[in-house]
């Protein structure tokens, strides 16, 4: 009985619905304009909460309230386990397998901070959002859904009660059961009105609510941003102790890479003095080179090049496999690479323009005094490797008949890979400035740098020859740096250009000219590089060639370990 009264309303509400659409009846507005306007409101609020619920649910990675399970499964506690696992494969004298257990050690610890951020966003945003459109939003629709059905039922009441009395008022009919009708289509009518209106009441009072809650929905969104920035601050700090202590593990580790790194962190990881590279090669070079023509010019095998200049890196070049192969041409092209790739120049940055300024004074005295003055600023890692270069290649130079590179070809070659300004433009004048320093450097190494560097044993032999010119004045053999004003030396045509430091009677050993910065001498004053100051400068030197060598067979060495550096400082 209950199935067909329901089944008999759902058709009357059917058929009210097609007149209305077909207007053939009227359709009951119970709302006013604002109640209108709020409707469509909460309307766009379902919307958006429901869209915003399900995106910010997809964010949170892991599930469930229990902690130990949600920290498991996030990416960051799986990356921390393999990573450790790695570590463990590698082991801690790896600096792979150090680095990889310090930073699973820091994502274990961002995992749990993550996990801990999540729990609070699920119970403080996450699960009034869903409350909100999973239930508070549903019975405002469900209310609204039952409200249209109620008008219905009402209107369908309405057109049948003036239906009844429009067929009484035609006379057709018994009329006593046309009364009777239409009394129960009143009670009928009755009924259904005071149906919508409970209806009614009931759905405006709960869309009012919830557009009055619009302000605590807000809130949440606060809570949200609060637990984020509390992970983001947590997990910052985290980061900020993890950080240095990984860098000063990679900072200590000895088995950096070479090329690009800086001199000064190169030889404090490495504990020398003189640059692996320079030293290796400087030395392959004087051991096998030196009846190679054409030596920092002819390009070596680029194959070979790289090999080097990786086993370089990795911290094991093998010198005597290239000596054995005869690929001097390799050994120099890395050696240059090695000088223009570090971070910077050899010479420094900051002394570029006192050597611009040094190199343009016309006087050679005053010229040469004040290279020496800026080159004596050079930091100690730089003046010492600067050194060893210079001293290798005023040897190197002593060869030139068999290699046919002279100072002046060697400074061409080499200059470019020392000296460069800061923004790196080369130019014309750049480049022929930086080759005449360095060609002064090479012809009077031993004035600017005293003292012998051993360069290994067994180098080939030098032909010891002097100009006639010079074994024919008074049996004096006259050497870089010794020739003074005191001794009667008569100079050569090839020394008519340079200049003779006079020393004065009255001045003593302590009393040495030094130059100062501005170029002039001053008897009293000494360079200072940092705070470790030089020694003075000694007398200007004179231009006498280098003595020539023999030609000697090729040598086969291997190269001693990298550990310590055999300079003679």
């Amino acid at each position: 009985m209950l199935k067909k009264e329901t089944m008999k309303k759902q058709f009357l509400r059917v058929k009210q619905l097609a007149n209305q659409n077909f207007g053939r009846a009227e359709k009951t507005e119970v709302l006013s304009d604002e109640l209108l306007q709020c409707e469509k409101k909460v309307e766009t609020l379902k919307h958006a909460s429901h869209n915003t619920t399900k995106k910010l649910g997809v964010c949170l990675q892991g599930g469930g309230y229990e902690y130990d399970k949600r920290v498991k499964k996030l990416p960051e506690s799986t990356l921390a386990t393999t990573m450790m696992e790695s570590s463990t494969t590698l082991g801690t004298n790896s600096v792979l397998g150090a680095m990889l257990a310090t930073c699973g050690e820091c994502q274990q610890t961002l995992a749990k901070e993550l996990a801990q951020y999540e729990i609070n966003v699920e119970s403080k945003v996450l699960h009034p959002l869903n409350n909100l459109a999973e239930i508070d939003i549903p019975n405002v629709v469900s209310l609204k859904k039952r409200l249209g059905k109620a008008v219905l039922d009402m209107d369908s009441a309405r057109s049948r009660h003036q239906s009844a009395i429009r067929a009484t008022t035609s006379g057709r009919g018994n009329l006593q059961e046309q009364v009777a009708k239409i009394d129960q289509l009143k009670d009928d009518l009755e009924d259904s009105c005071n149906k919508m209106e409970s209806i009614r009441d009931a759905y405006v009072t709960e869309m009012l609510v919830l557009l009055a809650r619009e302000g605590e929905i807000a809130e949440r969104f606060i809570e949200y941003v609060e637990a984020q920035a509390e992970y983001h601050k947590k997990a910052a700090e985290n980061l900020d102790l993890m950080l240095p202590a990984m860098k000063a593990l990679l900072g200590e580790n000895p088995q950096q890479p070479v090329f690009g790194t800086s001199l000064e962190d190169h030889l404090r990881v490495s504990e020398r003095e003189i640059a692996f590279p320079i030293e290796a090669c400087c030395e392959a070079i004087l051991h096998m080179g030196t009846d190679e023509e054409g030596l920092f010019r002819v390009a070596g095998s680029t194959s070979k090049v790289r090999k080097l200049k990786a086993s370089f890196d990795l911290g094991v070049p093998d010198m005597a496999d290239f000596v054995d192969q005869a690929q001097v041409h390799a050994i120099t092209g890395v050696l240059k690479q090695y000088l223009r790739e570090l971070p910077e120049p050899l010479l420094t940055f900051a002394l570029y323009e006192e050597f611009s300024s040094a190199n343009s004074v016309q006087d050679t005295d005053a010229r040469l005094q004040a290279l020496w003055t800026v080159v004596n600023k050079l930091p100690k890692p730089n003046f010492d490797n600067l050194r060893f270069l210079i001293k290798f290649l005023h040897k190197l130079a002593e060869y030139s008949d068999i290699t046919k590179m002279t100072t002046s070809n060697l400074a061409l070659v080499i200059a470019p890979n020392i000296l460069w300004s800061e923004d790196d433009t080369i130019t014309m004048l750049s480049t022929g400035t930086a080759t005449t320093i360095v060609d002064s450097l090479i012809i009077h190494a031993d004035w600017f740098f005293p003292g012998e560097i051993d360069f290994g044993q067994n180098l080939p032999p030098v032909q010891n020859r002097v100009n006639a010119q010079d074994a024919n004045h008074d049996n004096v053999t006259v050497q870089p740096g010794q020739l003074t004003a005191s001794q009667n030396v008569k100079r050569t045509p090839s020394q008519e250009n340079l200049p003779i430091e006079a020393k004065s009677p009255d001045k003593t050993e302590s009393q040495q000219p030094v130059a100062t910065a501005s170029g002039n001498v001053s008897p009293h004053q000494t360079p200072v590089v940092g705070s470790q100051p030089r020694k003075p400068p000694p007398p200007v030197p004179t231009n006498k060639p280098p003595p020539k060598p023999a030609p000697r067979p090729r040598t086969s060495i291997k190269h001693h370990s990298p550990s310590k550096s055999t300079t003679d400082h």
